[in-house]
């Protein structure tokens, strides 16, 4: 066993990550237009896995409250905290987030499926 951040049990290896929730803000405290503020939080996740911090990351492909989820390459809800908190749609007030300690698979990836 590597440490406290992975595990093995009778079956594979589990590794500690750090998930984000993402969820949509209340109206009120919005500040700047949607298309620009929604521009930079895309390119977001581009820029966090270039700093090699964040693993994976979308939307949920439905219009509810919780709009999309992060995994980030980290075991310290603070740290993870403190980038995210950074997001242009964080700042300008139109997205609100949570972070929660998260157990992935070793080996697990998500590849394209064969029907795209």
């Amino acid at each position: 066993m590597a440490g406290d951040h992975a595990r093995t049990f009778d079956g594979p290896t589990i590794t500690e990550y750090v998930m984000v929730l993402y969820s949509r803000a209340p109206k009120e405290g919005r500040v700047g237009q949607a298309d620009e503020v929604f521009v930079g939080h895309q390119a977001f996740p581009s820029e966090q896995r270039e700093l090699g911090r964040e693993m994976i990351s979308g939307p949920f492909g439905d219009d509810g409250l919780l709009r999309g989820v992060s995994i980030y390459n980290s075991t310290s809800l603070d740290e993870v905290h403190d980038w995210v908190a950074d997001d242009p749609a964080v700042v300008a007030g139109w997205m609100t987030f949570e972070v929660r300690p998260w157990w992935g698979i070793a080996g697990s990836l998500l590849a394209a499926r064969s029907d795209e």
